[in-house]
């Protein structure tokens, strides 16, 4: 059990990064999946709560994100949680714009 948490899976493209993870977590409860994001390896409704961190500055490509929320979106159950903590690493200004654009969708603020 991990934080209080049974079958926790974490999932990322590099292969480095799982390792690592299995390394200062070494709980057998762990399972570590490497994807994309672009399909995610799970049944559709599988998972209580799904953690993003820093996940979105990591795929510069609008339409790529859109992929990876659709796939969060059908992987989490009907009442599910998803908790998403990013940052504007990006300063150039497509990504500023875009930060502006979705802020008070998203109820988020942008720090410039």
């Amino acid at each position: 059990m991990i934080g209080g948490y049974k079958d926790v899976v974490g999932a990322d493209f590099s292969r480095e990064m799982l390792k690592r993870c299995t390394e200062v977590i070494p709980d057998a409860t762990l399972r570590v999946v490497q994807t994309d994001g672009r399909m995610l390896p799970f049944r559709n409704d599988s998972f209580d709560l799904v953690l993003l961190f820093t996940m979105l500055t990591c795929v510069p490509r609008d339409d790529d994100q859109r992929l990876l929320l659709a796939e969060v979106r059908r992987v989490l159950r009907l009442g599910g949680l998803v908790y998403i903590s990013d940052l504007l690493l990006n300063s150039d200004a497509r990504n500023i714009e875009r930060h502006r654009r979705h802020a008070s969708i998203f109820d988020t603020r942008v720090g410039r």
